[in-house]
């Protein structure tokens, strides 16, 4: 594997992780998460 593809697969595992936990978060009421990344999160729905 490039080193190239195993970037970007580190980064699509990392940004899925970030998600999950963010849901979490909000799901569990622990606003817990910085402002600019709710931001991303309210713009991708």
């Amino acid at each position: 594997m490039k080193l190239k593809e195993k970037v970007a697969n580190w980064i699509e595992d990392l940004t899925e992780e970030i998600f999950q936990n963010t849901a979490s978060q909000l799901l569990w009421g622990e606003p817990d998460v910085p402002e600019e990344l709710l931001n991303i999160v309210s713009d991708e729905n």
